[in-house]
């Protein structure tokens, strides 16, 4: 599909990539919009899962390259964006980003303005150990299947 794609921007003129990542795995930890907010906010302060940040990073870094400006390198872009999340940069960013498009900044300081799902299901585990493999597919399929999430203007 990636070669299909790249194949169609390149007939059009246009100046493409596309990266190859394994989505046959949840993104982090969370499923589900509010809570992938909160995990993509924990990231921007620098608390996010690894694999978030090395993806975000990975796919900035493209981004980076297409605007022409001085980083020319694929692993300086990405060290570039490393720095701008680690500084403050990309968080103060994404502020503004909410602000202009009329949201509440505040939900970057208390998470808990961020929606809450009307229904949860605590999933015991068995043991203890680690998580190595699941059925994405399922998980999303479970989350929608709970329905939608209730604002926090509605509770």
């Amino acid at each position: 599909m990636a070669q299909a794609l790249v194949a169609i921007g390149v007939h059009l003129g246009r100046k493409i990539t596309a990266l190859i990542t394994d989505m046959s795995q949840p993104l982090g930890h969370m499923v589900g919009n509010a809570l992938e907010v909160r995990e993509a906010i924990d990231t921007l302060k620098g608390h996010g899962p690894h694999d978030l940040e090395d993806l975000c990073c990975a796919l900035g870094a493209e981004l980076v390259l297409f605007s022409g400006g001085q980083i020319s390198d694929h692993s300086q872009a990405v060290e570039h964006l490393r720095k701008l999340l680690h500084d403050g940069s990309a968080l103060e960013k994404f502020v503004q980003m909410v602000k202009n498009q009329g949201g509440d900044p505040a939900v970057v300081d208390d998470l808990d303005l961020l929606p809450t799902a009307g229904k949860q299901i605590d999933v015991p585990a068995p043991q203890s150990g680690i998580v190595a493999n699941l059925d994405a597919l399922s998980i999303g399929r479970a989350a929608n299947l709970l329905g939608p999430v209730a604002s926090p203007r509605t509770m």
